[in-house]
C-alpha cells in the first residue's frame, strides 16, 4: 500500500467545481439510450407494489441484508470461532502496512478525493459512450443526445420520488433472500424463518471485534484513496499518477474541467434524487413482494446491532482497492478461509 507521496499529494489538489456540465453530458448520453415506454411502465409497477417500507420497518433489515451480501464471500459468517480468527488475521494485516501510508492519507482532503473520483467516473462514462470532453465537437454531440433523450426525460418525470423509493426497496428484496441463504436459513413460512434468522444474527452480534492499529475511519479513507487512484488509472492510463507525472496530470485535468465549464451545454435533465435501479432487480423484487415472505418483519424479528460488520466492511473495501491502485498482491485478509 505504499503509494507515492506525489501521487497522494496530487489527489489532494483542490479541483474547480465545474464538473456540472460533464454530469449533464453523461446524463443526457445515458438517457438517450433508454426507452420512454420503459419509464412509463415502471409507473404502473410502482403503483402495484405494496408498502415495502412499512412491511420492513424502514428498511433496517434490508440494509443489514445488503451488508451481509457483501461480506459473505470473504468471511465465514456461519462459524463464530473461524470468523473471530479471520478478524484477528485482518487486524494483523493492517498492522503490517507501512505507517507512513496512513500518515499521508490522514492529511488528505476527503472532499477533494470524492470530487476527483466523481470527475474520473464521469469521464470514464463519457468515453464509453463515445464522448471526449477534449474534442472540439463535444458540445454539439452532447446536445444531439440531449434532444434524443427528451422523450425519456418527460416519461421519467412521471416517476415521483415516492415511486422511485418503492422501486429501490423492491430491488433490494432479493438481498433478504440471499441473506437467509448465506446464514443457512431455509426459506418457507415467515413464522418459521424469523426465529432461525434471529438466532443466526444474535450469534454474530455476540462476536467482539478485534482492536485495529488504526481507526476504521482512516482505513475506509485509505480504501477511498486507493479506489480513486484505480479509477484515475482506468480513465487516463496507469501513468496518470506516477511520481514523475502526477502534478502535470492534475494540472491538465484542472484545465479540462475549466474548459468544460465554458462549453455550450444546456441540458435540461435534472438528475433525479433517487435513481431507477436495474430492471432485473425490480422484477425479482416484484415477485418477492407478492409472496408470503413480506410477512417476515411482522413476526417480531428484531435485527441486533452487529459490531463486527463495520470493521469487516472496512477490510473488504481496503482489500478490494489495494491491488488495483498499487499493483501489489492483495492483503491476506482471510488466510484462515484460504482467500488472499
Amino acid at each position: 500500500m505504499v503509494a507515492s507521496a506525489s501521487a497522494m499529494a496530487a489527489i489532494g489538489v483542490k479541483l474547480p467545481s465545474v464538473n456540472v456540465k460533464l454530469a449533464m453530458a453523461a446524463q443526457a448520453s445515458a438517457a438517450a439510450k433508454l426507452d420512454a415506454k420503459l419509464a412509463l411502465g415502471l409507473v404502473g409497477t410502482a403503483n402495484a407494489l405494496p408498502n415495502i417500507q412499512a412491511a420492513f420497518g424502514g428498511g433496517g433489515l434490508m440494509q443489514l441484508a445488503a451488508t451481509l451480501k457483501v461480506v459473505a464471500g470473504t468471511y465465514n459468517l456461519m462459524d463464530p470461532i473461524k470468523l473471530s480468527e479471520q478478524l484477528a488475521v485482518s487486524a494483523g494485516s493492517v498492522a503490517k502496512l507501512p505507517p507512513a501510508t496512513f500518515t499521508a492519507v490522514a492529511k488528505l482532503d476527503m472532499a477533494a478525493i470524492i470530487k476527483l473520483a466523481a470527475v474520473a467516473r464521469l469521464i470514464i462514462q463519457l468515453k464509453l459512450d463515445g464522448l471526449d470532453p477534449l474534442k472540439a465537437d463535444f458540445s454539439e454531440q452532447v446536445m444531439a443526445r440531449a434532444n434524443a433523450a427528451a422523450s425519456f426525460a418527460n416519461a421519467q418525470a412521471a416517476l415521483t420520488p415516492p415511486m422511485r423509493m418503492k422501486l429501490q426497496l423492491a430491488a433490494g428484496l432479493p438481498t433478504l433472500i440471499k441473506a437467509c441463504e448465506t446464514l443457512n436459513v431455509p426459506l418457507g413460512d415467515p413464522s418459521a424463518v424469523a426465529p432461525m434468522l434471529q438466532a443466526r444474527l444474535s450469534a454474530l452480534a455476540k462476536i467482539v471485534p478485534p482492536t485495529f492499529p488504526v481507526s476504521l475511519k482512516l482505513v475506509l479513507k485509505a480504501a477511498a484513496v486507493m479506489e480513486v487512484m484505480a479509477t484515475i488509472s482506468e480513465a487516463f492510463g496507469p501513468a496518470a499518477l506516477s511520481p514523475a507525472t502526477a502534478s502535470t496530470f492534475m494540472a491538465k485535468l484542472t484545465a479540462t474541467l475549466s474548459a468544460s465549464a465554458a462549453a455550450n451545454i444546456n441540458v435540461k435533465l435534472i438528475p433525479p434524487p433517487i435513481p431507477i435501479p436495474p430492471i432485473e432487480d425490480i422484477k425479482l423484487g416484484e415477485k418477492i413482494a407478492g409472496s408470503s415472505f413480506m410477512r417476515l418483519n411482522a413476526t417480531g424479528l428484531t435485527p441486533p446491532k452487529i459490531n463486527i460488520l463495520p470493521p469487516i466492511s472496512a477490510m473488504i473495501a481496503l482489500k478490494a482497492t489495494l491491488g488495483l491502485a498499487t499493483g501489489m498482491k492483495p492483503m491476506a485478509l482471510c488466510t484462515v478461509c484460504g482467500s488472499s
